[in-house]
């Protein structure tokens, strides 16, 4: 029986398990629940207690041009959340998910999002459009939610790891309301954009469109997450989103304004060959395949937490020197090998509650 999922179309059969990622903590095992974290809104602003430095030979400080490298148009994939402590894939919440669904424990392990960034000034603007599940003839007329955020381009950071991949980093402050209190929480986001999925190496009609200019990244890998700065911990789960980009043009986030957004377009827009088959159903690398790719930092860390992640995702956090380093690694299948590209974030503190953070591309 085929169950429509938004545009994801999902086929199960009575011995189908979806697998969940892999997780090697090096302290002992957390205990706490998974739960669900969703910002109703983020509030982005400045703030003079801490500074944020790029490190690295290869290193592009990104202008408002040389920016549409790595950002502007329309993209369209999957976003899925895993738990910051513990790795485990934390599905879709069930309100949002149709009772038949719920029914036949079914719910989606991702959402299906449409992106849209535009560059003025020297501000980028993200709208996303989220889709929700949906099953029948609801897939016809599909439901979204719309949320924007908004990135200072002097705060992005763009690497070069030789010809295979590109890399960018941004660090911003959120203010939000915990229990009452106000924190400072520094939202961290680390975008891969591998060099080998251009367009031109595909022979998939549904990205033609895209081959007209072959400087355009095809697609993405996007890894963000909230730090509480003051108390070196993760303050939200880790979200990772798998997308392509679809146009150089943005449509603004209104691609689904008036309604009729429907599931066939959603799907052709993520890529037929790849909408019912998302990385989050995908299988995380085992902690032997990973040893041969951490740095001698990571052995060196004290809580030190490794997490591995679906689509190649490597994430490893703990304290060094006194510092929160928390390294996020993608690597890179080139034909018969993995080719790590790492990124380090070295968050210190000094006695006067001031607040550093390099980010270094290590080699």
């Amino acid at each position: 029986m085929q169950y429509y999922c938004g545009g994801l179309s999902l086929l199960f059969s009575s011995l189908f398990v979806l697998p969940r990622a892999n997780t090697f903590s090096l302290i002992k095992p957390f205990t706490m629940g998974v739960h669900y974290h969703r910002d109703p809104y983020r509030v982005f602003s400045s703030s003079s207690s801490f500074t944020v430095t790029a490190i690295n030979n290869t290193i592009s400080s990104l202008s408002s041009s040389s920016i549409k490298s790595f950002y502007g148009g329309d993209f369209a994939g999957h976003s899925a959340t895993f738990s910051s402590k513990t790795g485990e894939l934390i599905r879709v919440p069930e309100h949002l998910v149709p009772a038949s669904l719920v029914e036949w424990d079914r719910i989606p392990s991702c959402f299906e999002v449409i992106t849209s960034e535009d560059i003025e000034d020297s501000i980028l603007y993200r709208n996303i459009i989220t889709v929700l599940p949906e099953v029948g003839c609801g897939v016809d007329n599909l439901d979204t939610t719309k949320t924007r955020e908004d990135f200072n381009i002097s705060n992005i950071h763009g690497f070069f790891h030789s010809d295979h991949c590109r890399v960018t980093t941004v660090s911003r402050s959120i203010t939000s309301s915990n229990n009452n209190q106000n924190k400072n929480i520094q939202n961290m986001e680390t975008t891969f954009i591998p060099r080998y999925t251009h367009p031109s190496s595909s022979s998939s009609s549904s990205s033609s469109k895209m081959e007209d200019n072959p400087s355009l990244p095809w697609k993405r890998i996007r890894v963000s997450f909230d730090i509480d700065i003051h108390h070196f911990s993760f303050t939200s789960p880790i979200r990772m989103v798998v997308e392509r980009q679809t146009s150089a043009t943005s449509t603004k986030g209104k691609i689904a304004h008036g309604g009729g957004l429907d599931g066939r377009t959603v799907a052709n827009l993520i890529g037929v060959d790849i909408s019912n088959k998302p990385f989050s159903d995908g299988s995380a690398l085992s902690l032997d395949m990973l040893e041969k790719y951490l740095t001698k930092t990571h052995n060196d860390m004290n809580k030190n937490v490794l997490l591995s992640l679906p689509g190649n995702i490597i994430l490893q956090y703990g304290i060094h020197d006194a510092d929160f380093i928390i390294h996020v690694i993608h690597l890179l299948e080139k034909e018969d090998s993995l080719e790590p590209i790492q990124i380090q974030y070295r968050i210190s503190r000094s006695s006067n509650n001031k607040h550093s953070i390099i980010t270094t591309l290590l080699s």
